[in-house]
């Protein structure tokens, strides 16, 4: 099985990607189904495919009822890659991503300091991160207008006076 799968509460879900037949072994340890390691239509990866719906479905039933942050850690406890999908509040709570400095703060112009995903990933020898905040409207007209596509000084100042471009909001 390699899917997401339902989890009680509304729109929660955990993700399971079994790659090998050890982690389909402790994936029924897990479920407390041992005899599906031993049913016809799942006792190598070929058949599990070959009945990938019927096992989605008896993987689904299963998973209905649990929580998906509670699940994810018996899964992974047991040797099954398994993640809980998570939405922007438990993204926002999430230890782990904390841990790895996942959130950075910034300083806006206009919006004051804010906190913001950093990167994705991190590396053994440098941390990539945010050199600053989003641009304000029009922060960088003139750099990329005169010194990325080499427009004279008179041709920005005419888009700026035909309202073409500006620093702010013409509604």
């Amino acid at each position: 099985p390699h899917g997401c799968y339902p989890c009680a509460g509304e729109d929660k879900w955990v993700t399971i990607a079994v790659s090998s037949d050890e982690e389909w072994r402790s994936l029924c340890g897990v479920m407390a189904r041992p005899d599906l390691t031993r049913d016809e239509r799942f006792v190598d990866a070929l058949s599990r495919h070959q009945h990938q719906d019927e096992l989605d479905q008896l993987i689904a039933s299963w998973t209905r009822d649990q929580d998906h942050y509670v699940l994810m850690g018996r899964l992974q406890a047991a040797g099954v890659p398994a993640g809980a999908v998570m939405d922007a509040a438990e993204l926002w709570e999430d230890r782990h991503l904390r841990e790895r400095s996942f959130f950075e703060e910034v300083d806006h112009p206009d919006a004051g300091r804010m906190t913001l995903f950093s990167m994705a990933w991190a590396m053994s020898k440098s941390q990539p991160r945010l050199r600053s905040a989003a641009p304000t409207l029009g922060q960088h007209n003139h750099y990329v207008l005169r010194d990325i596509l080499d427009m004279s000084e008179e041709e920005v100042l005419r888009l700026e006076s035909e309202g073409v471009i500006g620093e702010s909001p013409l509604v």
